[in-house]
């Protein structure tokens, strides 16, 4: 799928625009245009200002394993909850040392 990039959905005044992330796990997602803002000197852009569970860790099994992921982290009791915790931090590690 070709979604538009940023900069076309705002000089077309779309206001919304489909797109996929990691085609392994077929994250499909819906991009609403709220509004616009003007840019602040300095920052890098696109940035997330906003969103519930915005980030599911990369590789992490499409929407499906995000589910068992949270169900995990949520419960000491599960019984992938120490493994799924470490995991993230080595994520969470790698990402930091790129």
């Amino acid at each position: 799928m070709n979604a538009p990039s940023a900069c076309a959905i705002s000089r077309s005044r779309m206001a919304m625009a489909s797109a996929m992330y990691d085609f392994g796990d077929d994250w499909q997602h819906q991009l609403v245009l709220e509004a616009k803002l003007v840019s602040a000197p300095q920052s890098l852009y696109p940035a997330c200002i906003a969103g519930e569970r915005n980030s599911p860790p990369e590789d992490v099994g499409g929407v499906d394993g995000y589910a068992d992921f949270l169900d995990a982290i949520a419960n000491p009791e599960h019984e992938e909850h120490d493994a799924t915790l470490e995991w993230v931090a080595e994520i969470s590690i790698r990402k930091r040392s790129q």
